[in-house]
């Protein structure tokens, strides 16, 4: 049975925290797949380095479809989450078939340790309505402005720390990732 006695703030961190990990499960899925069919068709990859600015612009570009994803129910996140898995899988298995696992480490996990928390937050944030018709099929009575007011905070604090850290990863990305990978 739910607590009904939860702040606004703490119910959206619980929903934020389900929605992650339901999230993680579709870029898991997502990256399975892309991991398989790289795997099978023998795809290969050539590498050129790539400025960060443009790295930050195409991983800020991915945060903001995910967080106007809420405007749609989330239905963009799930197709983002899914996208960026396949994407990660696929690299993942192209990269190991051609460089190797040790190469794959020192080429991913300086960035990726930044960027896949951003994803899997990002794509959760899109869940947030769902949180909204929960509570109003459950607890119909109850005043929603407070969990509306959480759930733009909620929002803008996803946002605002997600910005920070992709442009940490991005400048890893660049800076190291990068030197490794070419």
């Amino acid at each position: 049975m739910e607590n009904t006695k939860l702040s606004p703030s703490e119910i959206v961190r619980g929903w934020l925290l389900r929605a992650s990990l339901l999230a993680a499960l579709i870029l898991l899925a997502g990256g399975t797949f892309g991991f398989q069919s790289a795997r099978f068709t023998g795809e290969t990859a050539t590498l050129e380095a790539i400025g960060a600015g443009d790295i930050f612009r195409n991983n800020a570009g991915m945060l903001l479809t995910n967080l106007l994803g809420v405007l749609l129910l989330g239905l963009p996140n799930l197709v983002s989450g899914a996208m960026n898995g396949y994407a990660l899988g696929s690299a993942a298995a192209i990269s190991l078939r051609q460089y190797g696992g040790l190469w794959l480490v020192r080429a991913f996990l300086p960035h990726a340790v930044l960027e896949l928390p951003v994803i899997v937050v990002s794509v959760a944030v899109g869940f947030l309505p769902w949180l909204w018709i929960a509570r109003r099929i459950r607890h119909h009575g109850e005043p929603r402005h407070a969990l509306l007011g959480a759930v733009a905070k909620a929002l803008l604090a996803v946002a605002g720390v997600c910005l920070l850290v992709l442009l940490a990863a991005a400048w890893i990305e660049a800076r190291v990732s990068m030197r490794v990978a070419t």
